[in-house]
């Protein structure tokens, strides 16, 4: 039984991807944290964030049926973009 992939499930997961990017990167540059440990959650945290991101992008490009080109297209680029986000942490 297929699974109808609206455009309203893609945006709750890309926005839940997005959060937890934003929390991460909170914890990383605001709290002046010093701890290895806290460190490495939250770059966790940040890094799980953009993997979902990606994930929902991809999957509302290549599993939406009724996207047009230039959504599929739009959704790609932006997953891209998460990409490059999560390589500034390293």
């Amino acid at each position: 039984m297929p699974i109808d992939i609206s455009r309203k499930l893609v945006f709750i997961v890309v926005a839940l991807g997005v959060l937890l990017m934003w929390i991460g990167a909170l914890g990383l540059n605001s709290f002046g944290i010093t701890d290895p440990g806290a460190l490495r959650a939250f770059l966790a945290l940040a890094y799980t964030g953009a993997a979902v991101a990606v994930f929902g992008c991809v999957l509302g490009a290549l599993g939406a049926p009724r996207a047009t080109d230039f959504q599929r297209l739009g959704l790609l680029i932006l997953a891209g973009f998460f990409l490059m986000a999560a390589s500034i942490w390293t």
